[in-house]
């Protein structure tokens, strides 16, 4: 399953797994499973999202800026990802840049990224 609920230190966790995505459509149609998640959600949800291996692509990109203010702002506490190279690190910054109150904390690895997010 590529959305999926995890405790880590008593913490429950929306991890978002891309890694195994072959193809943009793919990787939207996991975005659009962690959003269903979010919208049904009474609380606010602490998300990891892995991209190891992944091309994030423009069509996804603008899913992502959709869902920022109704989703990320209004449901989202803490997100990190991880699985970022130089290029996908410039899209991460751009992202938050404009949308400030989404910010994807960018993770060397799943333990850095579960410290950030049950710290």
């Amino acid at each position: 399953m590529s959305v999926q609920f995890r405790s880590h230190q008593g913490v429950e966790i929306l991890y978002i797994d891309y890694s195994n995505a072959k193809s943009q459509p793919e990787m939207i149609n996991i975005l659009l499973e962690a959003e269903q998640i979010y919208l049904k959600s009474s609380s606010k949800i602490r998300s990891l999202s892995n991209m190891t291996g992944v091309f994030i692509g423009l069509d996804l990109a603008n899913e992502m800026k959709r869902m920022a203010p109704g989703v990320f702002r209004e449901k989202g506490l803490k997100s990190a990802i991880i699985g970022i190279d130089d290029l996908k690190a410039i899209l991460i910054k751009s992202f938050n840049s404009m949308h400030p109150y989404s910010q994807l904390e960018i993770c060397a690895d799943e333990k850095e990224a579960l410290a950030y997010l049950i710290g």
